[in-house]
Parts: C-alpha cells; structure tokens; sequence
C-alpha cells in the first residue's frame, strides 16, 4: 500500500471528501459517476482522496452529475477552520497499524452502525483515567 502523501492539499483532499459524500447521497458509484463525467473510476478514486487535483471544468461536471452547483463542494471550505485539523486527523488514522482496512470497513456501515464502532473506538483509545 503507498505511504499518505505528505503534500496533500487540504482543500484537495475536502473537496474531494465533499465530493465522495454527495456521490454516496445520489446512490451513485465512482464507476458510475465516472462514465457520466467521462473519467475512469479510478480518476473518480484520486478526486474523492485528494491526490488528483479537479479541475474548475470537472469541478462543474461533477456537480451537474451529482445534481449541485460546483460551490456546494467549496462554500465550507472558505470558513471551515476545522479542515486542516480534519486532514490531519485522517492521516493520522491512515498510517495508524490496520488503519487502510479500518477506514474501508468504517465507510461501509450504517449510521447507528458507525456510532457504536465510535464510541467503541474511543473508549478503548481512552486512558484509564478518562474511563472511571
């Protein structure tokens, strides 16, 4: 598995956080969604991690895929401080032992789902101070 690439743009990686979201809202497959913009699905891949930078045009075929305007995948970024903290957080994760496989189980589940392997997380990554 390749190593996180430390120069990852935060914006890149959001937006394309941003995208993947509202592809999976819209039912849609990165194949899918690839043969409507006219990319393969691996483009689609790159895009929604932020390694492959989108352009403005596809920025816009995307959002017309997905039925949204292109400003929907920036209008948080402009006054979202959380991002970069976000990014970091996700690399952290990322290069944590297993932590590939952990994110590809956890986008899988279902909302309540995600809650308890959350919560579970959390619990166990807590010292036993927090626990009492």
């Amino acid at each position: 598995m390749p190593a996180i690439d430390e120069r990852l743009n935060v914006y890149d990686v959001a937006i394309g956080a941003h995208i993947r979201q509202r592809r999976k809202e819209c039912g849609l497959s990165q194949h899918q969604l690839g043969e409507v913009v006219g990319v393969t699905y691996q483009q689609i891949q790159k895009y929604e991690r932020g390694t492959n930078r989108v352009s403005a045009s596809s920025l816009v075929e995307i959002a017309h895929a997905l039925g949204c305007k292109p400003s929907a995948f920036l209008d948080e970024l402009a006054c979202d401080d959380k991002v970069p903290e976000a990014v970091d957080l996700a690399r952290d994760m990322l290069r944590a032992h297993r932590g590939i496989e952990m994110a590809r189980a956890f986008t899988g589940l279902s909302a309540k789902d995600a809650t308890m392997v959350t919560s579970l997380a959390e619990r166990l990554g807590a010292t036993p101070a927090e626990v009492g």
